[in-house]
């Protein structure tokens, strides 16, 4: 990505995917919770990381939006997020990676993406909880065409 590109991240909770990606691009971070919005807006300081405080399964980020990143980072809860996954497939954005935990809401908004034309190019699964048979898994989802 160039040094004008801009990432959206969804879901941005305190900013542990965040402070990542702010090493590739700029990066402007959606997040629903008050007082976690609170404390990534307090840990962005300085950085280029611009904080958004929205509630994304009742007002999500429009596509026209979207349509200006040149990706869209989201790590939704486990309910996933169909309306918010909606407006990314009517966007313009070229890559979408989708960090998820639950399979089943993962598959539904993979296939919203699948039939607006994106294919998966990539998922890496991630044992990030120790002692449970959960898994992480970050899925890269590419424009085709």
């Amino acid at each position: 990505m160039g040094s004008r590109a801009r990432i959206i991240e969804l879901y941005a909770g305190i900013g542990t995917i965040s402070f990542a990606l702010v090493l590739r691009a700029a990066v402007t971070t959606y997040e629903g919770d008050g007082a976690v919005h609170a404390a990534l807006q307090r840990a962005a300081g300085g950085t280029r990381v611009e904080v958004r405080h929205r509630d994304l399964a009742r007002m999500p980020v429009p596509a026209r939006e979207l349509g200006t990143a040149a990706c869209v980072v989201l790590d939704p809860p486990h309910a996933g997020a169909a309306r918010q996954v909606a407006e990314i497939a009517a966007s313009r954005v070229g890559r979408v990676i989708y960090v998820s935990c639950n399979p089943a809401t993962l598959a539904r908004d993979a296939a919203m993406l699948r039939a607006a034309g994106y294919a998966l190019a990539a998922v890496t699964p991630i044992d990030q909880f120790l002692w449970s048979a959960r898994l992480e898994s970050v899925t890269v989802f590419a424009r085709s065409g």
